[in-house]
């Protein structure tokens, strides 16, 4: 098995995994909208287009992880694995394969929470008097939300690196005796 099949897996079974969060969300939306719709009107316009934002992000990121799974392993990939034609996969490359995953679930959960921190923001300033001290919290939200994705597409785009890294400091700490 080549080691894009090997990331192709688990890219198409995150996929699987966002649609069926993307459901809960549709659900979770679905009776919070009742609640705003009900409580505050204004809000409700923002609120319906955050939802469907954030629902439409989820689909579309869930569609394109299950279809082209193998397209996506490929853009993940290092240039120097995939010459190779191995039926076997070494530690490094399953290690770097795990990290590009993890790289992906970081993105995947950091991208709806950036879109829902940046309209809450949005609302806040038009509304600062009323809510005198959520802008300050919703902005540090928002920073570490998108320290979270910067660390996503890290993990994503250098996992190589970071296996190298990983594997350097075990070696020197075998190494080292007290």
């Amino acid at each position: 098995m080549k080691y894009t099949e090997l990331l192709s897996i688990p890219i198409r079974v995150l996929g699987v995994y966002i649609f069926y969060s993307a459901f809960l969300a549709v659900i979770r939306h679905y009776f919070a909208l009742g609640q705003v719709a009900a409580t505050n009107p204004d809000v409700y316009k923002t609120y319906a287009i955050t939802a469907m934002l954030e629902v439409s992000v989820m689909l579309v990121a869930a569609f394109l992880l299950v279809k082209l799974p193998l397209t996506i392993s490929r853009l993940l990939s290092p240039m120097q694995a995939e010459s190779t034609l191995s039926t076997s996969i070494t530690f490094d490359q399953l290690q770097s394969v795990a990290l590009c995953i993890l790289g992906i679930y970081i993105l995947t959960k950091a991208t709806p929470e950036l879109i829902l921190n940046a309209a809450w923001i949005i609302h806040y300033v038009s509304h600062s008097e009323a809510y005198p001290g959520a802008l300050t919290e919703l902005i540090i939200n928002e920073l570490v939300t998108v320290v979270e994705m910067l660390l996503g597409i890290f993990l994503c785009i250098k996992s190589d690196g970071i296996g190298l890294l990983i594997n350097r400091i075990r070696r020197s700490g075998l190494t080292t005796s007290f």
